[in-house]
């Protein structure tokens, strides 16, 4: 005899727990994308959008993570636009691999145009405009081509 099949067809369905939750937090904090998450916790898109949808304080975080994330790269953005200086440490080492010594290095970053760019059209988009005009009173060029007989054969003559 045939083994009864159950009401629901495919796997188990993966239960909502708090390790679930820190889990998708911390992963969405370091910035990566939904995707990413529920490939690295083994579970599709749409059960990361039902656990979205059902636990208040999940979405939240992660709107607010969203937030952090987007200030983050905005602060990163400004940096490179306007230009940035940054300590760099380098460790000096000898054949055998023992540490010498260390010594801190000043090193400045100039600004970027096209990041100065990027910035102020989208910061500013009324006052700063990345855009080409052209002309539209531009008349195509058509070559006329006229056909004349020589002889036993046709020739073209293109004139312009």
């Amino acid at each position: 005899m045939p083994k009864k099949s159950s009401s629901r067809a495919g796997r188990k369905p993966i239960i909502y727990n708090e390790y679930i939750e820190n889990s998708i937090i911390a992963l969405h904090s370091e910035g990566m994308s939904f995707t990413d998450i529920c490939k690295k916790l083994g579970f599709s898109l749409s059960t990361l959008n039902r656990f979205r949808k059902e636990n208040k304080n999940l979405a939240k975080c992660i709107s607010d993570n969203a937030t952090v994330l987007a200030q983050n790269v905005e602060n990163s953005l400004y940096l490179k636009a306007t230009g940035y200086d940054r300590d760099e440490t380098t460790t000096h080492k000898d054949k055998e691999g023992n540490i010498k010594g260390t010594s801190i290095k000043s090193r400045h970053y100039p600004p970027d145009t096209e990041a100065i760019k990027f910035y102020l059209t989208n910061i500013a988009p009324d006052k700063y405009k990345n855009r080409q005009n052209l002309d539209a009173n531009i008349r195509p060029i058509v070559k006329r081509q006229s056909k004349r007989f020589d002889g036993a054969k046709i020739v073209d003559n293109q004139s312009d």
